[in-house]
């Protein structure tokens, strides 16, 4: 059919995909599948295998699913093995004391409300964050050397359900550790360091960024920064919200949108004045070295260096008289980063990237043309920003909804009025560094035209309705991927088949969310939280209790349970357990509480020391920070079964703690170390 993509028709139109994807399936399988009890040396020698088998057999016989069936799994090998070695890598075991390091900043110091962090670069190469408890008289800059001494830290998961995996999170992106530095525990170094391109190229983007702050400030100066040279540590949190709820946080991520802006300026003043052909290849080359130059400027992220790729061979293409933009290219441009950048596949960014892409190839062919529309050149660039925008808006809604909780139901509408406002933005920050005795008036200029900006995402936020929250399963969204490019077998089927088709895949989504939703059954939540201290019982979905303190702190963290685990498991807000309070089947007498026959004794700072001979037997004893006396203590008034270590509490008091127990053959659970603890009740 006219205008089908032609890799559903045609296997070998498009070979690259057919790399890609099983190299793609094996760096799955190296990160969540893999055995430690299988050796790599196996993963090689199948590799090998099927690569020599293909090679034998490639012009033998008609029955040619062998030959894909060999290629395939030779390269999901490969991709296994890849993963192998880029997870093994990256994990470190630190020294588990303090101890003096020497430290170069390796990213923009931002300032908080308790001090400075940045990512810092150790002597031995890995990359660390690092958190200062003080405001440093002289600002840091990226290269700096610092002399510190402390104690750093393997990252460590909270584990609480529905939590966001912060440390493989970070662990993906190189960094492998957390230091803590007290005030006057560090200083600056006085040696002469040979700085690298890297570090040059950091220390120019924070002095452009700098020359944003001397003229800009508050969420203006976030997000130009973010727009124009990828730094989003001046974002605040309600900004981000603000883009997000608009359905338009991509621009806020360097992408293929910035990129295109960006050559479509360079174009305008460049190329169009050019009318010799060779005058026009070599601007074109000259436009390609310029946006790999930016692109290492604003630090290769994967979204940019994706667009990169696929404009150098779109215009090797076009030299060679070839498709500028297909499926092959954008395969080969993700089989070439994933090589060199394993992580990068389970980078959010790399992923809506590619999956806009791919929806634009595949869906905007499918659209009808109207000879009214091509006749008008105004209104057929509206109706081709229609279709792209439409189609990389399926294409990315379900990772979406499961990424971000949220699908906006205005995104459309604010994608045509805000991607073309974004552009005249991006155009007038270049003349910001291009003038620089008019960086007064351009600024202003730049304050005006955010500030329109923040008011037209405002607008649409308050929209009736503006965003519908979800909690999709990651099985569900597989599934709804595979109904949705499902869509483009179903264009061929006779028209009545075509909507039983899309009806029956509608109907197997919404199956599969039944029965992949989590079940709730009664249980016991030890939360591990870094500013107070929760259990909870769990009834039901409809009816659960929660202790914790009367704190600010607990108030905080129990709005972040609401965001995070509650919704996720579908779990009505708690109701809240008080001294005396008595139900069913749950009785709170401090310091025990009482559910279904189970018994948690809460050890605190109120729990006095206790002559008493016969210490009650209790499932769990939860050891609360303020606690003084340690086991003995508890010894006098307990004989649990297991002994729950508060998360807030020191290292080394938790350390003496896990030791006591375990001469005592008391079970014990950090919460610091091994996350949540849930416990299933009868």
């Amino acid at each position: 059919m006219e205008g089908r993509p032609p890799f559903l028709t045609e296997r070998l139109a498009y070979p690259m995909l057919w790399f890609a994807l099983p190299f793609v399936l094996g760096i799955v399988v190296g990160e969540w599948w893999w055995s430690k009890e299988v050796s790599i040396v196996w993963v090689w020698g199948v590799a090998s295998f099927c690569f020599c088998a293909f090679y034998a057999i490639r012009n033998k016989g008609n029955k040619q699913w062998r030959h894909w069936i060999l290629l395939l799994l030779g390269w999901g090998c490969l991709g296994l093995a890849r993963q192998y070695y880029s997870a093994n890598r990256d994990r470190k075991n630190w020294p588990r004391h303090a101890q003096t390091w020497r430290i170069i900043v390796n990213d923009f110091p931002k300032e908080t409300a308790q001090g400075i962090r940045f990512v810092g670069c150790v002597s031995t190469g890995e990359r660390v964050n690092v958190f200062i408890h003080e405001h440093p008289k002289e600002k840091l800059h990226a290269g700096d050397v610092l002399w510190m001494y402390g104690q750093i830290k393997s990252l460590h998961q909270q584990g609480n359900p529905g939590d966001f995996d912060y440390a493989t999170y970070q662990r993906r992106q190189g960094i492998t550790g957390t230091l803590y530095v007290r005030s006057q525990a560090w200083q600056r170094s006085k040696e002469e360091v040979s700085l690298g391109l890297s570090y040059r190229l950091l220390r120019w983007r924070q002095k452009l960024s700098d020359e944003y702050a001397q003229h800009l400030d508050g969420e203006v100066l976030g997000v130009i920064a973010a727009l124009t040279l990828g730094e989003k540590q001046r974002l605040q949190q309600e900004t981000r919200e603000l883009f997000s709820t608009a359905g338009v946080s991509h621009v806020l991520a360097l992408s293929g949108l910035h990129l295109g802006i960006i050559f479509a300026l360079f174009q305008l003043v460049v190329l169009r004045p050019c009318k010799r052909r060779s005058w026009r290849l070599w601007g074109t080359l000259l436009g390609v070295v310029l946006l790999w130059a930016y692109a290492f400027l604003v630090g290769l992220p994967h979204s940019l260096v994706r667009a990169c790729a696929m404009f150098t061979m779109g215009s090797v293409a076009m030299l060679l008289r070839r498709d500028r933009v297909s499926l092959n290219n954008l395969a080969l441009v993700g089989l070439i980063i994933l090589v060199f950048s394993p992580e990068a596949l389970f980078d959010i960014g790399f992923q809506l990237s590619f999956l806009s892409v791919a929806s634009i190839l595949c869906f905007v062919p499918l659209a009808k043309r109207y000879e009214a529309v091509d006749k008008r050149p105004w209104l057929r660039s509206i109706y081709d920003s229609l279709l792209v925008t439409l189609s990389a808006q399926i294409g990315t809604l379900p990772l979406v909804a499961y990424a971000f909780h949220t699908i906006p139901l205005y995104g459309l509408l604010a994608n045509l009025i805000v991607v073309p406002l974004v552009a005249f933005i991006i155009a007038v920050a270049l003349l910001f560094f291009l003038i620089p005795f008019a960086q007064v008036w351009i600024a202003k200029g730049l304050d005006f035209l955010l500030g329109k900006l923040f008011a037209i995402l405002r607008f649409i936020g308050d929209l009736p309705n503006s965003t519908i929250e979800i909690y999709p399963q990651l099985v569900t969204v597989i599934c709804a991927y595979g109904c949705l490019y499902g869509l483009l077998w179903i264009v061929d089927r006779p028209k009545r088949h075509r909507l039983m088709w899309a009806v029956s895949g509608i109907i197997a989504v919404f199956v599969v969310e039944m029965l992949a939703r989590p079940k709730v059954s009664p249980q016991w939540m030890f939360y591990a939280l870094n500013h107070s201290a929760m259990v909870q019982a769990v009834r039901d979905a409809k009816t659960s209790f929660l202790w914790k303190p009367t704190t600010i702190e607990a108030q905080q963290d129990s709005a972040y349970l609401q965001r995070t685990t509650w919704k996720s498991l579908r779990l009505a807000p708690p109701q809240l357990i008080r001294e005396g309070t008595s139900e069913k089947d749950i009785f709170y007498q401090h310091p025990l509480i009482t559910y279904r026959h189970s018994l948690v004794a809460l050890a605190d700072s109120t729990l006095p020391y206790n002559n008493n001979p016969a210490p009650l037997v209790v499932d769990y004893v939860f050891v609360l920070k303020g606690f003084r006396g340690g086991v003995t203590k508890l010894q006098q008034w307990f004989r649990p079964r297991m002994l729950v270590l508060d998360a807030r509490l020191s290292a080394a008091y938790r350390e003496r703690l896990r030791l006591m127990a375990e001469q005592l053959h008391w079970q014990v659970h950090d919460l610091r170390e091994e996350g949540a603890l849930i416990v299933p009740l009868p």
